[in-house]
């Protein structure tokens, strides 16, 4: 089965009408229909949660829905330890990314996944020899 992280650009989509949100969806219908995987770090809640706040399209009843919908999914949320730790460090450190998109870089990296995000700018700042985990939107 194929392993996919997502970030939070593509989950986001999943409760908030956006340019490739037909994309989004359909990336988590595959994993319904138990097509693929799907894990992130266990940040994207914070950062979705976050977005939902800033967006303000929802109110806080809505948001605690979405949480709660989230979480219902299955989706495999990993949580940070030494060695993601120690490849986020790694990648950060060589790149313009920042410690949040690299962890989901690494997470991919270790969990021989890619990564699918609508941030093009998180594929343009990954470390070339880490591209190959990155699938745009």
């Amino acid at each position: 089965m194929e392993t996919v992280v997502i970030d939070t650009s593509v989950l986001i989509k999943w409760f908030v009408d956006e340019i490739k949100s037909d994309s989004a969806i359909a990336i988590r219908d595959r994993y319904i229909k138990g097509e693929l995987s799907l894990l992130a770090p266990n940040l994207i809640l914070y950062e979705l949660l976050n977005a939902l706040k800033y967006i303000n399209l929802h109110n806080q009843n809505e948001v605690e829905r979405i949480f709660e919908t989230i979480t219902n999914y299955g989706i495999e949320f990993c949580f940070l330890d030494t060695e993601l730790a120690n490849k986020t460090i790694e990648i950060a450190m060589t790149s313009k990314l920042t410690i949040y998109d690299s962890t989901y870089v690494a997470l991919a990296n270790l969990k021989k996944g890619k990564i699918i995000t609508a941030d093009e700018k998180m594929l343009k700042n990954t470390p070339k020899e880490y591209k190959k985990y990155v699938k745009l939107l």
